[in-house]
């Protein structure tokens, strides 16, 4: 089989996600005839039809869908070796895109991000909350903070500390609620869930010797540690939040702990491209993470 070009690739990329020749030839700057000829070309040197064209409309044949696949997955390793290439400078600078969850990004705006802007001013941050697990190579991300293993070979991950969530309520529920005693207690009472569908929730904790999965529910659900959060200060019901989103409420006892011995502890990851760790500028901000591990290790 003949060679395939990038060129090819993009061509093809544009007129399968646009079903439209005329619009991609537009998308792509070039005249029509041209991305039609490389089409045809690449249908020869792939041996069958990656597009069923009638006068109204375009679909995918069954190959088409598949190379769509295989070339976007190249395009986009092809389009972080360039940026990675370009990258490879004594110059520290240029954005450093990060994504994270909600209420993390939060905690690394407030504690972590200050101190690597400025140790390098001319570095932009740009930070991205979100909880898709999914999208680390779609919009050019450099490092993705996580709580749970990625598998993706394509991918470096590096353990940075470790996250402890834990029971909480504030005095205005916890004075009007049944007495707490022991941890099979807390399935009775009102439970704040991070989640949205679901009418029930299973909090996994340990206390150090024994393991317990509590079945809870409650009047509150959400996707958003932060809304959970205002949900417990607000003395909804218990909630179940991780430590480093509630440091500040917990010193002011506007949140108290619930059996401060049983919690969950995961750990805190940091994923990047294979490759990319040649960049200087991500190369200076897992520098700076290393030097404030204690940020990460919160008790």
């Amino acid at each position: 089989m003949q060679e395939i070009e990038i060129k090819q690739l993009r061509y093809f990329v544009e007129v399968a996600t646009t079903l439209n020749v005329t619009k991609a030839a537009d998308n792509l700057n070039v005249v029509k005839s041209v991305v039609s000829k490389s089409l045809t070309q690449l249908e020869k040197q792939v041996g069958g039809k990656l597009l069923d064209r009638t006068t109204r409309n375009i679909r995918l044949t069954e190959t088409g869908e598949f190379l769509l696949q295989r070339a976007q997955n190249l395009l986009q390793e092809f389009r972080h070796l360039t940026e990675d290439m370009s990258s490879i400078s004594t110059e520290v600078r240029g954005v450093l895109k990060l994504t994270a969850a909600p209420a993390l990004g939060y905690y690394l705006t407030k504690h972590l991000i200050p101190i690597f802007s400025s140790q390098w001013p001319d570095i932009r941050v740009s930070l991205e909350l979100s909880y898709d697990y999914e999208n680390l190579f779609s919009k050019g991300l450099d490092l993705a903070f996580r709580f749970s293993q990625i598998k993706d070979d394509r991918l470096i991950t590096r353990t940075i500390g470790n996250s402890r969530r834990v029971l909480v309520a504030s005095n205005q529920y916890l004075s009007k609620a049944d007495l707490i005693r022991n941890i099979d207690d807390v399935s009775k009472h009102r439970c704040l869930l991070f989640q949205t569908h679901e009418e029930f929730s299973s909090w996994g904790l340990d206390n150090g010797q024994e393991s317990k999965s509590l079945s809870v529910t409650g009047p509150f659900q959400c996707s958003n540690i932060e809304v959970l959060k205002e949900a417990t200060l607000n003395g909804m019901g218990i909630g179940f939040i991780p430590l480093f989103a509630i440091q500040e409420e917990l010193k002011e006892k506007r949140l108290v702990r619930v059996l401060p011995e049983w919690s969950r502890k995961t750990q805190i990851l940091a994923a990047y491209r294979t490759g990319s760790h040649q960049s200087p500028k991500l190369a200076a901000f897992l520098k700076c993470i290393s030097e404030n591990t204690h940020l990460f290790n919160i008790d």
